[in-house]
């Protein structure tokens, strides 16, 4: 629990135990262990405190107050163990309809789903009249009936017991209102859920769960219909938002009298009610306005308007963008190596945030939303092969933007090789291009699995090379199989686990977009961030080469109303190169403390700098930093002041400033030390036990030629080398893969030797978490993994064990040189 979250009544937070766990720690956990043993509490465990939030700003009736509970932390530690053990478990008794708070889904799902409904009702104008309606349902939390939520969870199929722990929190608890310093109670409630309780979400969702069975049941004795949104779409009858709710049926009076009498028994049963006043009827254009009022009627709701059922999400996009301060935007947005400020781009940012969306549509073709867009949208294909399609809704057309970045980074990992296309799936290890260039007629809707061997563990080496060309053929054999594999799936390449994840589709986009080249100053620039200067300093320094300094020429540009000369010389046109280098003041300046600097009058302040820092060292860097910013505040204090400075004191206060941000910096006495101590702490190699053999593996990158290698190193308790092996392979993996595919070569080379008690060593920290934990993962990283724990499992006297670098050099040397020893 996060230490700042509000105390309950016994006025004591997270924070509080937290701190003083040495002292209360027996206490609280032997509390929360009897609850879990007896199935009881203490009368006053769960007492809790309610308070009313305002959600609006002028609030005149009960309904415009929001109920928070705030419970004990004793409480609150029972509520989130049984919170967490139903968790995982709740996805299995949830339908699909409802998405959020469920591990696995997303409610943007539903709200996806919802709105392509929408869009098929906006434009359908012939055919069979179809209505959709939100209902949203008053004072859901606080009027649940209690009995009903232990009728469906027995119904579900929890246990009693589990059922009844589940329902002590909920029925034992005691109100006492909170509102402008008063306290108002006890109050005793007979029903309803917290706002504020661990277990309230899940709970609510299982009671919303029995107004889907309700709907269900409609739908599969014909009393109301779903909508299709195209041929192969499943019926969508409704989706659940919490406390909303979208149903959709068939426009008639007849299934208008259906969902009254379906959500009068909803209502009988769990104690909600609909609230009218915010719930409203879509209906499809082709529907007549009489029949419109008579649906209305039956339901007591009014017909709604576009906007109000769009949970939010604009009904319409404009095709012109204004591009306010577009130039600066850009500039700001480039990396910090190459002349920007390293701001994210937004519009960039957002299509990376649609592509996952459109992940999810490729990893999860099972999911309700995936079947719905695929059967519009790319009925033929999966996601990767969709077009824009006819008519498209406002979120498929964003989605589909961002298809390009999903292809750029999306790669079929090979488990059995049965659904991964040879032609059509990218899984070579190759960035550059993940796919198959040779074009022979037998690999036609040919998959992956058709180019093993019978144990399905290697490549048919024979088969590879007469079909395919060199490099196709050397990429192959490079792309290591596992036997213990599982199905092929779908990874993301640049995460390691294979997950997606927004950052790293951002940074995608900016590698691709090749904005970068041309750009022959980055070395300055990453010089300038490097050196230890005043962050405003290195500000300037930035202002001054992008040119955006406020001299005279630039007001000018502005429409300022200013004499261009500058107004230190007051004899040339006071340009940024000017200001700082070209101007008599400057230059004396730059005599004084630099005589060595070369003053020139007619290149760019970008360009000299480029030039004056190719040829100095760090501190001379510094230097000559601190002296530009130096000269432009005596130009400020003149132009403002009028306060005249000497070259001297100019120099003067750039050193002084420098010292004195350094010293509070304290950072020179701090380097030293730290410099001492890893000194000290070089780790080398140790010989192993007495009769234990130590193995040492390490690998190597060499991406200019689209390879990669490795080196394992084997010796014995005397350190004495007993064998070594160097491999280097075709294809393009990640770093940590590349280390994982070392150890696992490394395992099945030891099984070759018939050695006893082995100890492997490698630096790859990754490789040796992921290997000592229990997670999945759908890379090409987790299969390695995958197959490293499966040769460890068959060899109990192996470890894999975690070295620094320095321990590693003899491995990493013979990985560097594998290319020299041979080629596979």
């Amino acid at each position: 629990m996060h230490p700042d979250k509000a105390p309950g009544p016994d006025g004591m937070g997270p924070g509080f135990y937290q701190h003083h766990w040495d002292i209360v720690s027996t206490d609280l956990i032997a509390l929360v262990s009897d609850f879990f043993n007896t199935g009881t509490f203490p009368s006053e465990y769960n007492t809790t405190n309610l308070v009313l939030i305002p959600k609006k700003k002028n609030f005149s009736t009960m309904g415009d107050l929001r109920p928070i509970a705030l419970c004990n932390v004793a409480y609150k530690i029972s509520a989130k163990v049984l919170a967490n053990r139903m968790r995982p478990l709740i996805g299995d008794v949830i339908s699909e309809t409802q998405s959020a708070f469920i591990p696995g889904r997303l409610i943007s799902d539903n709200i996806m789903v919802a709105f392509e409904v929408m869009h098929y009702l906006k434009r359908k104008r012939r055919g069979k009249r179809v209505h959709g309606h939100l209902s949203d349902m008053s004072k859901a939390y606080d009027r649940v009936e209690w009995d009903y939520l232990r009728a469906v969870m027995l119904r579900m199929g929890f246990a009693e017991r589990w059922v009844n722990l589940v329902m002590e929190c909920v029925t034992t608890v005691t109100y006492t209102i909170v509102h402008n310093n008063h306290s108002m109670g006890p109050i005793i409630p007979t029903r309803g859920i917290r706002q504020g309780d661990p277990l309230s979400t899940y709970l609510f969702i299982i009671c919303a769960e029995g107004f889907s069975s309700i709907i269900q049941k409609f739908v599969a004795n014909q009393l109301i219909q779903g909508c299709r949104v195209a041929n192969g779409a499943p019926a969508i009858s409704h989706m659940l938002f919490a406390d909303d709710s979208y149903l959709f049926c068939q426009a008639t009076n007849a299934a208008a009298l259906n969902v009254r009498t379906m959500l009068h028994s909803f209502e009988m049963a769990s104690g909600q009610k609909v609230n009218v006043t915010k719930s409203s009827i879509f209906f499809s254009p082709n529907t007549d306005q009489l029949l419109k009022n008579q649906i209305c009627s039956t339901l007591e709701m009014t017909e709604a308007d576009d906007q109000s059922m769009y949970l939010g999400l604009p009904s319409t996009m404009g095709r012109k963008k204004t591009a306010i301060l577009g130039f600066l935007k850009t500039k700001m947005a480039v990396h910090k190596d190459f002349g920007g400020l390293g701001f994210r781009r937004l519009h960039d940012f957002n299509l990376a945030m649609l592509a996952k969306q459109g992940w999810r549509l490729l990893v999860t073709p099972n999911s309700l939303v995936s079947q719905v867009y695929k059967a519009k949208y790319f009925p033929r294909s999966d996601f990767l092969g969709a077009e824009l399609g006819n008519n498209p809704s406002f979120i498929w057309r964003s989605i589909w933007q961002a298809k390009d970045i999903v292809k750029l980074g999306a790669r079929r990992t090979i488990g059995s090789g049965t659904t991964a296309s040879i032609l059509s799936h990218p899984w070579l290890p190759d960035n550059s291009n993940p796919y198959v260039t040779t074009t022979h007629p037998s690999l036609l809707n040919r998959m992956v699995n058709s180019l093993f061997e019978m144990d399905a563990t290697s490549w048919d080496r024979d088969l590879v090379t007469d079909i395919f060309n060199m490099r196709d053929a050397s990429l192959i054999f490079g792309l290591p199989l596992s036997a213990s594999a599982g199905d092929d799936c779908w990874s993301w390449s640049e995460e390691s686990n294979g997950t997606f994840s927004v950052k790293s589709a951002y940074f995608l986009m900016q590698k691709t977009k090749n904005q970068h080249v041309g750009a022959d100053n980055s070395g300055f620039w990453r010089s300038l961030w490097k050196l230890k200067i005043p962050p405003k300093v290195k500000n300037f320094m930035w202002r001054l080469v992008s040119n955006t300094l406020p001299t005279c020429l630039q007001l000018i540009t502005k429409h300022v109303d200013i004499s261009s000369n500058c107004p230190v010389c007051k004899c040339h046109p006071e340009s940024a190169s000017h200001a700082i280098i070209s101007c008599s003041f400057a230059s004396s300046c730059w005599q004084y403390a630099h005589p060595t600097v070369a003053i020139v009058s007619n290149t760019t302040a970008g360009t000299w700098l480029c030039n004056v820092f190719q040829t100095s060292d760090v501190e001379t860097k510094c230097r000559i930093a601190m002296l530009c910013w130096a000269i432009w505040q005596a130009r400020n204090s003149l132009v403002w002041n009028k306060k005249v400075s000497s070259p001297q004191r100019v120099s003067s206060s750039a050193l002084s400033t420098l010292d004195q941000w350094r010293k509070a910096q304290d950072k020179q006495n701090l380097l030293s030390s730290v410099l001492e101590t890893n000194v000290s702490k070089v780790e080398q190699w140790t010989k192993p036990e007495s009769h234990t053999i130590k193995i040492n593996v390490d690998a190597a990158l060499f991406e200019g030629e689209g390879s990669y290698g490795y080196g394992i190193v084997a010796r014995n308790s005397s350190g004495l080398l007993l064998d070594a092996l160097a491999v280097c392979n075709r294809g393009s993996f990640l770093p940590e893969v590349v280390e994982a595919i070392g150890v696992k070569e490394a395992l099945s080379w030891i099984k070759t030797k018939g050695w006893g008690k082995v100890e492997i060593e490698t630096d790859s920290m990754l490789t040796v978490q992921a290997i000592r934990t229990s997670h999945t993962m759908s890379s090409v990283f987790g299969v390695v993994v995958n197959d490293c724990k499966h040769l460890l499992s068959s060899s109990p006297h192996v470890s894999v064990n975690f070295i620094k670098r320095s321990a590693n050099r003899v491995a990493h040397y013979v990985a560097r040189h594998s290319r020299f020893f041979f080629w596979l």
